[in-house]
């Protein structure tokens, strides 16, 4: 803490003297004051400025989030309809199969009543 020049001696102080030591603390205490609240705006501009930065970052995150999920919607679709595909061709061929193994049984059976009903 500063002393004024005149505390450390024993010296009376004046009263102009010491008028004008207390308009010099007073002033500091201005000066002093006005920096802090610089200091304050300073500290508001940038929290403002971080808070817009984090708020633009997080816009950003959840547009690449919602597309993201978009995308891998589009995929599990398009693999859900590749299943299902290759699951009906499977069923269209199982069913071809048995047609033609019904219908080859179906001519066996046809010529053997044939047969029978010939011979008998």
């Amino acid at each position: 803490m500063a002393h004024s020049p005149h505390a450390e001696s024993s010296e009376p102080v004046s009263p102009e003297d010491r008028f004008k030591e207390l308009v010099a603390i007073r002033d500091k205490e201005k000066e002093i004051a006005s920096r802090v609240e610089q200091a304050r705006e300073e500290a508001n501009q940038r929290l403002q400025q971080v808070e817009d930065e984090i708020k633009q970052e997080r816009e950003r995150v959840e547009a690449e989030v919602d597309e993201q999920i978009e995308r891998l919607r589009a995929e599990a679709r398009e693999e859900a309809d590749q299943e299902a595909q290759k699951l009906v061709d499977e069923a269209d061929q199982q069913a071809q199969s048995i047609r033609q193994s019904a219908e080859g049984r179906l001519d066996e059976l046809v010529d053997r009543l044939k047969e029978e009903l010939l011979a008998g």
